[in-house]
């Protein structure tokens, strides 16, 4: 099948100036966390804290309260040393915040065990990755390092904390766990961290995990649920809704555009990006990366003075790029799917279409 670029591009009023199959619904990967990211700034709001709690109690430490999908190896230390723990025998994970299912509807089985498809959970370490197919737990990290030295998922996330937590007391295994209701508890060690900052880190390095989890958070605290994908895609939609978007053509699975089954138009979500400069949400858009970072360090490097902020997406066959043209005050979009070349390849030709735009070609 011949390969099919759609584009979409739109001045500061919402007008469209340059169009391409704008209105195909196609597959738009990574893209995806525009919308599921934007929908989590403006459901908690940019001041939103997460506040996971950590108790224990007789040698048994218990976990409860938001989920923690940043938390790395040197958080596990700095907890355990401020609550003095020394050893421990068991440990509780929460089950009321989120369902038992840990893969999305659409989801690949032949990316089972990828860094980029970890099993969702809210109670995580290092984003359930690791460094070698043969290493089930993950390395001691900077989380920082995460996505830098690891390629590979590991097959249960909470074996995977318990044996951390292992670790960095110096014991030779892990304590065993249960995944169980917690009850109110005492005394608590409380880990936060900033909306905005899990925000920033999904964009900068499309943090899959970080968005499923944040994705699944919404149905839970806007409702008495536990978080799942069919109450938070609902969410979702009330709020693209809300922004008058013609939906038609739209499906959307998932936060992380893992799923082949979500579909947008280039025509769709360069409106939808339109509509968050439209409430002044620049702070979000400024969270995409920009040509030097995140998933765009190493392109358009020639057009780092347009100001641009931008998502990249793409899996076989398909690249996907939208956002923000500052210094020309244009929003947009643009999706080639069912390209038989290399990643790098398609990335050129998105890459192209934008230069082709700014240089009047278009």
């Amino acid at each position: 099948m011949a390969g099919l670029i759609s584009y979409c591009f739109r001045n500061g009023e919402g007008r469209i100036l340059s169009a391409k199959n704008e209105s195909i619904s196609m597959l738009p990967a990574s893209n995806m966390k525009i919308i599921s990211g934007y929908a989590a700034y403006r459901t908690l709001g940019p001041q939103f804290t997460l506040k996971t709690k950590f108790a224990c109690e007789d040698h048994r430490l218990l976990i409860s309260g938001d989920p923690c999908p940043l938390l790395g190896s040197e958080d596990l230390s700095k907890m355990l040393s401020e609550m003095n723990v020394k050893s421990l025998d068991n440990m509780v994970f929460d089950n009321t915040v989120m369902d038992n299912s840990q893969f999305g509807y659409g989801w690949e089985i032949d990316d089972i065990g990828a860094c980029y498809q970890s099993r969702i959970v809210p109670y995580a370490i290092n984003e359930g990755c690791t460094d070698s197919a043969d290493n089930i737990i993950s390395p001691l990290l900077q989380s920082e390092e995460v996505h830098a030295k690891c390629r590979y998922s590991v097959p249960d996330q909470y074996y995977n904390f318990s044996y951390s937590i292992g670790k960095v007391l110096g014991a030779k295994n892990g304590p065993t766990y249960e995944i169980n209701e917690v009850e109110n508890v005492g005394n608590v060690y409380v880990h936060q961290e900033r909306l905005t900052d899990i925000l920033k880190h999904i964009e900068i390095h499309s943090c899959n995990f970080s968005i499923e989890v944040l994705t699944k958070y919404l149905s839970y605290i806007e409702g008495e649920r536990k978080g799942n994908w069919n109450d938070s895609v609902e969410i979702i939609g009330k709020m693209i809704s809300k922004m008058g978007i013609n939906t038609e053509g739209i499906r959307i699975v998932d936060g992380s555009g893992l799923s082949r089954h979500n579909l947008l138009t280039t025509s769709f979500l360069s409106e939808f990006i339109w509509n968050v400069g439209k409430e002044g949400d620049y702070d979000f858009i400024h969270f995409l990366p920009s040509p030097g970072n995140g998933t765009i360090s190493g392109r358009l490097a020639d057009l780092k003075e347009m100001n641009i902020n931008a998502k990249t997406g793409s899996f076989s066959y398909c690249s996907s790029l939208s956002g923000y043209i500052g210094k020309l005050d244009v929003y947009f979009s643009i999706f080639l799917n069912n390209f038989n070349l290399d990643d790098s390849e398609i990335a050129s030709k998105v890459d192209d279409t934008l230069r082709s735009f700014v240089n009047g070609n278009l």
